[in-house]
């Protein structure tokens, strides 16, 4: 058997450029702003705008840009990315079918950048894992869920879990599969949890409400047996021995995922809808035995960050190469709630109006240059 496995091991690197592509189809529906709140803007590929340089002298603040919205956002909630971008010259895409809009344009031969905010930060890098041909050249993550959701104990999810009870919850998964206003305030801390990880196990839930390919529960081998979405992206999913296609999509979408230049992960203490919001710097809830121990230790669980991770540690998708090469950047943002980094926000904590603009210019910009 042992030979068996060292055998497999040896072929699979020489095998797994050829290995098919395994598309995933995206997730649903952002709890910042309805249709009605966003301004109307264009959703063209600004067609008129050349690519201004040759490729021998391409910068990256000449690459265009394509922006993935969040959870009950469309692809209007970049509006402001688009005025500043375009305003430059550059080409500003908003979530779409990226094959169709790469392919034969020679404005994106020389690569792009991929933003997401929220679920669309997920999103955009599940398409860098899975796109084989992808020209991702920096990704630029804001707010976003990369490492699962799952509402703990500490002070900063209250907002968060408070939301859920205020209409959040229901927006995004109906309220007859999911009542999140069905309990105390004693059972937030523990209760309602293990029930939504029990409810989210349904894979016919799964493949219709997105929340439930993010969340991330403690019972790490309920989470990589039931959760068909965030282990496989993470590429912590179990491959038996002899399977040789799950060992070589693994390997094709670390591959895929190592072809970006760089990656920056911003995040705030006071997002307010991410939990934890470490997770937006790819930390993690620490893990727990079973759904009792989930209810029985819920407070005691801490957050992990990011170098302990069993992702970075093993480098299940390319996370510490990326690091160790230099390419991998997080910045913390006190002060901003989850939709500041879309447009002026009310403060969570404090009175007052989170600005847009001055947060685009202090962290994003920069990035994008």
């Amino acid at each position: 058997m042992r030979l068996c496995e060292l055998l497999v091991a040896s072929f699979l690197p020489w095998l797994a450029f050829s290995s098919p592509m395994n598309i995933i189809p995206p997730p649903a529906n952002e709890v910042c702003l309805d249709d009605s709140s966003i301004p109307t803007v264009s959703t063209t590929l600004n067609i008129d705008l050349p690519m201004r340089d040759s490729a021998s002298s391409i910068e990256k603040k000449d690459l265009p840009v394509f922006f993935f919205h969040g959870l009950t956002g469309n692809s209007t909630e970049g509006f402001n990315y688009q005025a500043n971008l375009t305003a430059e010259g550059r080409v500003f895409v908003p979530l779409a079918f990226l094959r169709e809009v790469v392919t034969n344009d020679e404005r994106f031969a020389n690569g792009y950048i991929f933003i997401g905010h929220s679920q669309g930060a997920m999103m955009a890098r599940a398409v860098i894992e899975q796109m084989d041909d992808h020209k991702v050249h920096a990704f630029v993550s804001l707010a976003g869920g990369v490492n699962g959701i799952f509402y703990g104990p500490q002070e900063a999810d209250r907002n968060s879990i408070k939301n859920l009870g205020a209409g959040f919850g229901a927006a995004v998964l109906p309220q007859q599969l999911f009542d999140f206003t069905g309990y105390t305030p004693e059972a937030y801390r523990g209760k309602m949890q293990a029930d939504f990880v029990r409810r989210s196990m349904d894979p016919k839930l799964q493949a219709a409400y997105s929340i439930t390919n993010l969340l991330r529960s403690p019972v790490r081998d309920v989470w990589l047996k039931t959760n068909q979405f965030l282990p496989m992206i993470n590429n912590v999913n179990t491959c038996a021995w002899f399977d040789f296609h799950c060992h070589l999509e693994k390997i094709r979408r670390k591959n895929n995922f190592l072809k970006l230049k760089e990656a920056h992960y911003f995040a705030s203490p006071d997002d307010g809808v991410v939990s934890p919001w470490q997770g937006s710097l790819l930390g993690h809830y620490s893990e727990v035995n079973s759904f009792g121990e989930l209810e029985s230790k819920f407070e005691s669980l801490t957050v992990v960050e990011i170098h302990d991770t069993i992702e970075y540690k093993e480098d299940t998708y390319g996370l510490r190469t990326l690091d160790e090469r230099g390419g991998l950047f997080r910045y913390t943002a006190p002060g901003v709630p989850h939709c500041c980094w879309m447009y002026d926000f009310p403060k969570f904590h404090t009175d007052g109006l989170c600005e847009f603009h001055p947060l685009f210019d202090k962290y994003v910009y920069k990035v994008l240059w």
